[in-house]
């Protein structure tokens, strides 16, 4: 096994983790601190989380539904474009019966 630095950068798990670290670097610079800081207020105080993405976005969501729902929290993540309408529907109807609720439509 190699400490140098310099060589273990040389392998492909080497690179591989090179770009990715500035990959996340790069895009940390450009996250809005205090948005994101609303985001986390908002689904902390959620009692329901409803996560939506199609395409490409359809994998991180269902991975993130997972992390929520093993976190404790109730989560629904709905593959079918019909179902994640139907769900973005029947959460904002709730909140207009129900002010206990959080609805963010920019989830």
């Amino acid at each position: 096994m190699t400490t140098d630095p310099e060589a273990a950068a040389a392998t492909p798990v080497g690179t591989a983790f090179g770009a990715a670290a500035e990959a996340l670097t790069a895009t940390r610079a450009t996250i809005d601190r205090a948005g994101f800081a609303a985001v986390v207020d908002l689904i902390v105080r959620a009692r329901r989380i409803l996560l939506v993405g199609n395409g490409f976005s359809s994998s991180p969501i269902q991975d993130a539904a997972l992390q929520f729902t093993t976190a404790g929290r109730s989560v629904e993540a709905p593959r079918d474009i019909l179902g994640q309408q139907f769900s973005a529907r029947i959460s904002q109807l709730s909140q207009n019966f129900s002010r206990t609720r959080t609805y963010c439509p920019a989830l």
